[in-house]
């Protein structure tokens, strides 16, 4: 299902203040905190991308055959 650029960047502002309030967190206590850093990083790349193609500036090329329309 395709999703809106809003929904996008509302994900994206999500994530992104999640990992500034990680930043946070850390620097101001010191303690150790686990948070699944590399996992937020690739669900942003997954939604930059996203992004770009319902936006238009980096459309999808799909090639194929559509057959039995006759």
């Amino acid at each position: 299902m395709a999703r809106s650029v809003a929904a996008i960047d509302a994900e994206i502002a999500a994530l992104e203040a999640q990992v500034v309030k990680m930043a946070t967190s850390v620097s101001a206590d010191g303690t150790s905190v686990t948070y699944d850093l590399d996992g937020i990083r690739r669900r942003l790349d997954q939604l930059y991308m996203q992004r770009s193609r319902a936006d238009g500036s980096s459309p999808m090329i799909v090639r194929g055959v559509t057959k039995g329309l006759r």
